[in-house]
């Protein structure tokens, strides 16, 4: 990336509503360890991530012996957050900026991208280039984990995002229990027919409005828009795209599915459109659904939160295909869309990072990486994890898990992204499924707004209004 780009974008990001600056003279107080004496290694964590595993208590002790046998004792001192996501983000951002971050944090991938472009994380490159593992990393997660021609991420765990599909109702309707669609057209061709055949059910929960929640964009919207070939953002002349012909087919699209009649105006807007959209699929009163992969393992699996009878009988799940075979962004007839969490050691930790980068190995070792993605029900970003018995044992993780190979990433600068695009999009998106904007009408809304936001200089025209 151009450094004038890096300098007007750090000006402007924020995380969780804390300016990314780069980091200052601040440094971490030195607490090496004397000769002999174990170093004390501070690992930060959230609910969602190994430290939380049943064994965790087991593996840490394990590694400790580990390192104490090898002349190298360590304590590990698991720093545990459990609040919410936003305050996670803005105290790590605030140790980070100050110098006082722990010896090796635990941080999802979109945030972070700000983190290495602001220098609050330290370059792995000389350990991933003696770990054999990184080879093993699906090339997406390797292309992301970096910045600047550096690595500084270890990816861990991701999401994929299937095609849904309600095997029982599409019976009911003729259409077949094995579904893989190859195009848009195909989707609203098994739509029309649940419409026809069961007047009772929505046949595409697709949601919209500003306050239906990130999933109209990161579960829908960003796998239509690269599926059309799309690219919000123009890293060679540092704009955002605000018209293009992608962008119109997908509003098109959402408004041929609203004139239709395949989706519920009433339902899929507003504040309670996302948790909707998820009972609607579990009581059978909605046909097909495009989500994160773990609605299947934490909400419609026995025992969570929407538990579906004979799941695995009753739902079926299906590549999301491009607009067309062929049509993606990267010409891939298939998309899906990835976030995630990684292992990453802040800057301020030299005296400790090899200890870290031990630590950091011995957690991503195959076999206990494998137990850690099948466990919490992730999507594994590596094909040695892929291939173990115990992630294998899940049919539906080993499946979608091969989908990460076309995977798009979540947007490279997320802060800007949500404090741009992401609600106009939005928003366009709702008033299209409620009949007040077309397509058109919704892409010359969006343009405008962002021209407001982002200023008219930060924009381009790929299509005339």
């Amino acid at each position: 990336m151009h450094s004038k780009t890096l300098q007007c974008l750090l000006a402007t990001l924020f995380v969780a509503g804390v300016a990314v600056i780069p980091l200052g003279a601040a440094a971490q107080e030195d607490t090496a360890a004397a000769p002999g004496e174990p170093v004390v290694l501070t690992f930060k964590l959230r609910p969602n991530s190994p430290g939380f595993d049943p064994d965790v208590a087991a593996d840490i002790a394990e590694f400790e012996q580990m390192m104490a046998d090898a002349g190298t004792p360590v304590t590990v001192d698991l720093q545990y957050f459990a609040g919410p996501n936003a305050e996670y983000t803005t105290k790590n951002t605030l140790e980070l900026r100050s110098g006082q971050g722990p010896d090796l944090l635990f941080e999802e991938t979109g945030r972070s991208q700000n983190y290495m472009r602001a220098g609050f994380l330290m370059p792995l490159d000389d350990y991933v280039a003696d770990w054999e593992l990184w080879d093993q990393v699906i090339e997406p997660f390797r292309r992301w984990m970096g910045y600047d021609g550096h690595v500084y991420m270890i990816p861990i765990q991701s999401s994929a995002i299937p095609l849904y599909y309600r095997k029982d109702l599409f019976a009911q309707a003729g259409l077949p229990a094995e579904w893989q669609p190859t195009s848009w057209q195909e989707i609203l061709d098994a739509a029309e027919q649940i419409k026809a055949s069961l007047p009772g059910v929505t046949p595409l929960l697709f949601i919209g409005g500003k306050e239906a929640g990130a999933q109209v964009t990161f579960s829908r919207f960003n796998l239509l828009f690269n599926g059309a070939g799309g690219l919000l953002y123009d890293y060679d002349d540092e704009k955002w795209v605000v018209t293009s012909q992608p962008l119109l087919d997908v509003f098109e699209f959402y408004q041929t599915m609203a004139e239709r009649g395949l989706l519920n105006p009433e339902r899929a807007v507003g504040g309670q459109a996302n948790d909707w959209s998820i009972e609607a699929f579990q009581n059978g009163t909605g046909a097909i659904n495009l989500y994160g992969s773990w609605a299947y393992m934490f909400h419609w699996s026995e025992g969570r939160s929407h538990p579906i009878p004979d799941l695995q009988d009753t739902v079926g799940y299906a590549r999301m295909p491009a607009r067309e075979p062929g049509a993606s962004y990267r010409g891939q007839d298939w998309v899906s869309q990835s976030g995630g969490w990684n292992y990453m050691i802040p800057a301020s930790s030299t005296e400790r990072a090899d200890t870290a980068w031990e630590l950091i190995k011995f957690l991503s070792a195959t076999e206990r990486q494998a137990k850690y993605n099948a466990t919490k029900g992730q999507a594994a970003t590596r094909r040695d994890v892929m291939q173990h018995p115990t992630f294998q044992a899940n049919p539906f993780l080993a499946e979608t898990s091969k989908w990460l190979e076309y995977t798009y990433m979540k947007p490279h600068f997320v802060a800007g992204f949500a404090g741009g695009p992401e609600n106009a999009i939005r928003e366009a998106i709702g008033r299209i499924i409620i009949g007040e904007w077309t397509g058109r009408e919704a892409m010359e809304q969006f343009a405008r707004e962002m021209e407001q936001i982002m200023g008219p200089d930060k924009i381009k025209y790929e299509i005339d209004l």
